[in-house]
């Protein structure tokens, strides 16, 4: 070998090695394709090709000995068949190129060579066969168009056992706002919030606002295609479990210009009263629970039997077989947790009163000389700085909380200790209760904790959930400014806008997302 080859190949050599250093940090996207093996150079890959409808080519290509996958995305040519497709880092870096040649149909693409975009523009050769270029399988993705909105604000899937329902929360056009649910918008308002789906999915309903002729704000709560009002005003729009009853609250002016409150509870209205909050069902639907205010007194109202007069009152809650409720009120400057006929306290303060699925269990947060304790049946954990977030796992075997103490934050599972970090939230349980996660920040960066693995760092995340049968996990995180959805070991994205995903309950997979003036709803395996 003479010196300039030498050089040229230890020049491939050390492109190769910051390649490889690349592509270890980068996410695997989502991809179901015929793999096809090439080579960049004396580097074995594996490349996946696909063409989208709009004749976008997409897919993704890995070093063989790394294992980690760079994104693909290029266009077919309508006057050539030559085409140029892109490679993306995590941070959607444009960091190379293939340059291929097409098939006369353009349904296959050869690949000759591969651009460096990092290194000067280095060209190396590519060892390529015939790559077939399989169209995406449409009954895998719905596409909902949407109205010609300035903005979408939220994305809501609601899923059956069979089918997914998408709505968008509002989109602004013209100083308006619209609720578009599948197919069908309701609009133009001044002001719409908070869509919500019934639990079998056969029902929705939002709250929107509309100007009279007056100039007067009038409030409106919409039920499928059934709409009450106007009110002065209208909130906490709720379904009961089974989806049989539905139950919001709103304001009316009586005849003396005083504000008067009522909770609406399918036909069934209940007031006036001085203010009225909380309306909640029993999780077998048979109860309901809410606080009215009357002469500045609260009462619990559960069915057709009233508990007061109390200063304040709140935190209603149903134990999951329906046969305890519970409360926390405030009498005389202390607190107090009442649990079916039986009272705790007095406290300096109470809050989070929960209770286990199988309804053995119970617990509940109480502050005492400034500091903070959890009761748990007859068991009690503190003393701590704060305290909350106490939940059960699905079982009930399990319990877990946050805390602080000296300003580093803390999970406490059962008897184990998670920490310190800098922050931590959002504990929750798989349905099995074999797995638990939480979220914790470190070092102003964010992390997932599932079980004893770790995902991160990242710029932030959120969103922990899992499938009804426990099989899989996901999470939302940004890096940069992109979104990324995680499903197991799958990263899904990069995304410019709202996305989001949802598990059915037959366990199948779905993300939402926004590309154009299109809704994409899309099952992944």
């Amino acid at each position: 070998m003479d010196n300039k080859s030498y050089l040229n190949h230890i020049v491939e050599v050390l492109i190769a090695i910051i390649l490889l250093s690349l592509v270890i940090i980068l996410p695997s996207p989502s991809f179901s394709q015929t793999s096809y093996k090439a080579k960049i150079a004396n580097y074995p890959i594996t490349i996946e090709l696909k063409k989208e409808d709009n004749n976008k080519i997409i897919g993704r290509y890995k070093y063989d000995k790394v294992g980690k996958w760079l994104k693909l995305e290029g266009k077919i040519p309508t006057s050539s068949n030559r085409v140029i497709i892109n490679e993306y880092d995590e941070n959607d870096k444009n960091t190379g190129y293939f340059i291929g040649i097409l098939s006369k149909d353009k349904t296959s693409i050869k690949l000759l060579s591969w651009i460096d975009k990092i290194n000067k523009n280095r060209r190396l050769k590519v060892y390529s066969p015939l790559i077939r270029l399989l169209e995406e399988k449409s009954s895998k993705i719905r596409k909902y168009k949407l109205g010609d909105y300035d903005r979408i604000y939220n994305i809501y899937l609601s899923i059956s056992e069979k089918y997914s329902n998408i709505g968008v929360k509002y989109g602004r056009k013209d100083n308006k706002y619209y609720i578009q649910i599948n197919d069908k918008t309701y609009g133009p308002y001044d002001y719409v919030q908070e869509l919500t789906f019934s639990p079998d999915s056969s029902k929705y309903g939002f709250m929107y606002k509309k100007e009279n002729e007056y100039y007067i704000n009038e409030y409106y709560i919409q039920i499928n295609d059934k709409t009450y009002g106007p009110y002065d005003d209208a909130w906490w729009l709720t379904f009961s479990p089974d989806s049989s009853k539905y139950g919001f609250m709103y304001k009316k002016e009586n005849e003396y210009y005083i504000n008067e409150y009522y909770i609406q509870i399918n036909d069934k209205t209940y007031g006036p009263y001085d203010n009225a909050w909380l309306l909640i069902f029993s999780p077998d639907s048979s109860k309901y629970m809410f606080v009215y205010k009357k002469d500045n007194k609260a009462y619990i109202q559960i069915n057709d039997k009233t508990y007061g007069p109390y200063d304040n009152a709140w935190w209603l809650t149903f134990s999951p077989d329906s046969s305890k409720y519970g409360f926390v009120y405030e009498k005389d400057n202390k607190y107090y947790i009442q649990i079916n006929d039986k009272t705790y306290g007095p406290h300096d303060n109470a809050w989070e009163l929960t209770f286990s699925p199988d309804s053995s269990k119970y617990g509940f947060v109480y502050e005492k000389d400034n500091k903070a304790y959890i009761q748990i049946n007859d068991k009690t954990y503190g003393p701590y700085d704060n305290a909350c977030w106490l939940t059960f796992s699905p079982d009930s075997s399990k319990y877990g909380f946050w805390y602080k103490k000296d300003d580093k934050y803390y999970i406490q599972l059962n008897d184990k200790t998670y920490g310190p970090y800098d922050d931590a939230w959002w504990l929750t349980f798989s349905p099995d209760s074999s797995k638990y996660g939480f979220m914790y920040k470190k070092d102003d960066k964010y992390y997932i904790q599932l079980n004893d693995k770790t995902y991160g760092p990242y710029d932030y995340a959120w969103w922990l959930t899992f499938s009804p049968d426990s099989s899989k996990y996901g999470f939302m995180y940004k890096k940069g400014n992109k979104e990324y959805i995680q499903i197991n070991d799958k990263t899904y994205g990069p995304y410019d806008k709202e996305a989001t995903f949802t598990f059915t309950k037959d366990n199948r997979t779905f993300i939402g997302y926004v590309k154009g003036k299109d809704l994409i709803i899309e099952e992944i395996e």
